[in-house]
């Protein structure tokens, strides 16, 4: 799913906290892929915002990606996870943000490889770089996301 200029704009005036949900995407010190869900709470890099038209373009690749890999639940909670799942199997690192506590990583690839394997061809400097390293952290907190 891509997002329209109405969705954009729509997004642009949330604040964490809105019920908006949205996905972003970074990378983390190693060059892998992982993918944020809001769940309309959690915090968004500024520097996404200046990437609409690379944004909508990553989506529609990322959707169109085949199963590379299986998966090894992380965070455990109630709830449908097959979302998170199907990420982790396209090779990416999936994170959710539940009531509080900053994004909690609900699935992660059994094979691990730098985004370039995953998405050839495509330039990511666009992308926020954590300093995390999403093989061996299982969440990431909101400070981290704000100075990205």
């Amino acid at each position: 799913m891509s997002y329209t200029e109405e969705d954009w704009r729509a997004l642009a005036r949330c604040a964490p906290d809105t019920g908006e949900e949205f996905d972003w995407y970074a990378l983390d010190v190693k060059s892998r892929l992982g993918v944020f869900t809001t769940a309309g709470r959690g915090p968004v890099p500024k520097s996404i915002w200046a990437h609409r038209e690379e944004i909508n373009s990553f989506i529609i690749r990322v959707e169109g990606l085949a199963d590379v890999t299986s998966h090894e639940r992380v965070y455990i909670s109630s709830g449908n996870h097959m979302e998170w799942y199907d990420l982790a199997w396209k090779g990416l690192f999936a994170f959710d943000y539940p009531a509080a506590g900053g994004y909690k990583l609900i699935a992660r690839p059994k094979t691990i490889m730098p985004a370039s394997a995953i998405i050839p061809q495509i330039d990511l400097r666009w992308l926020p770089r954590l300093p995390l390293d999403f093989e061996t952290c299982n969440s990431c907190n909101d400070s981290i996301i704000e100075h990205a």
